[in-house]
């Protein structure tokens, strides 16, 4: 589970030269992430398990999941050259 982004949004707010960044939660937890090529291509989505877990006790989410019609919209916020918080907006 993770974070969809739109292309416009990643290319405003990422940048190709850093692949490496840390998306920080908004209970402290620092999660590192590599950007893959195919992050710059079809797959404009941040997944890590930390992330999901995240989502899914934020949210209260449970079995089978979230509504497909109403699904959680976290916000992901720059902070730094590298650093992305991650909150409830």
């Amino acid at each position: 589970m993770g974070i969809k982004i739109s292309k416009h949004n990643r290319d405003l707010h990422f940048d190709r030269d850093i692949p490496d960044i840390v998306v920080i939660l908004d209970n402290g937890e620092r999660v590192d992430y590599q950007l893959t090529d195919s992050f710059w291509r079809t797959c404009i989505e941040i997944w890590n398990m930390r992330i999901g877990k995240w989502i899914i006790e934020t949210y209260d989410i449970k079995p089978p999941g979230w509504n497909k019609d109403h699904p959680p919209h976290p916000l992901l916020e720059r902070i730094s050259e590298r650093e992305y918080c991650l909150s409830t907006g």
